[in-house]
């Protein structure tokens, strides 16, 4: 079980940084319009044309963050092709080109959070493990609805509820409220039996639709979740073996 919970550790805390990763892309289309926000509805801020060489600084599944000329504005992906040459050219635009490829802070904190549980995963056994899993899982739904409940009320105010596939991502978050409450139900009945395996299902669910609406900070701290679920889980293995 220790085994199964290092490999899936490590191999989220990779993926994420991975997904963050900053890469140069090639616009491959005579025009690209680049918003204020990842949809087709968002304001048009300025645009690009064939050949434009931008940052991707930002992941949000099929919308960019990108940097160009010292300006930043999101764009649809599917008009983007990687540059492989990925050192910045000395006739290149982008001011912030020079930073490279730098982690995103939260998935700094979430990289060192993770290896803390993975140390908590091979020190800790039976009770306590599971108890653990159960605290980080409660806080970390918790925290998802205070975070969640501030962005989304920013959100309402800069952007006309009319707009048809804003109110769908509206749904969509809505939706994972839901199941982030059950998950602190779950999580809570964690303290006394084996809810590991439904709180890591659910929370893969979540993380799932919030990488597709390009809520990525509410992928990560689902993360944690997920975490907290494994936790349980195995805790709960250990108590049934011993």
């Amino acid at each position: 079980m220790k085994k199964i919970i290092l490999i899936i550790l490590l191999f989220s805390v990779s993926n994420l940084f991975a997904q963050n990763e900053q890469k140069y892309y090639t616009v491959n289309a005579s025009t690209l319009n680049v918003r204020d926000y990842p949809d087709k509805e968002g304001i048009k801020l300025f645009e690009l044309n064939y050949g434009d060489r931008v940052l991707v600084t930002e992941n949000g599944g099929t919308w960019f963050k990108i940097e160009y000329k010292g300006k930043q504005g999101w764009v649809n992906n599917t008009y983007l092709i990687e540059d492989y040459n990925q050192e910045l050219s000395d006739n290149s635009d982008n001011e912030e080109g020079s930073k490279g490829i730098t982690p995103n802070p939260f998935l700094l904190y979430t990289g060192i959070i993770g290896g803390i549980l993975l140390v908590l995963a091979l020190i800790l056994k039976g009770n306590a493990l599971k108890i653990t899993g159960a605290i980080i899982t409660i806080l970390a739904t918790v925290f998802y609805y205070m975070f969640g409940l501030l962005l989304n009320a920013f959100s309402i105010a800069l952007f006309a509820t009319s707009n048809s596939s804003f109110l769908t991502s509206i749904l969509a978050t809505g939706f994972t409220y839901a199941l982030s409450l059950v998950i602190f139900i779950l999580s809570i009945v964690g303290f006394f039996k084996n809810t590991g395996i439904a709180i890591i299902v659910l929370s893969i669910i979540i993380i799932v639709i919030n990488f597709l609406t390009g809520a990525i900070p509410g992928c990560i701290i689902t993360i944690f979740s997920l975490f907290g679920g494994i936790l349980i889980a195995s805790g709960s293995a250990q108590l049934k073996n011993s």
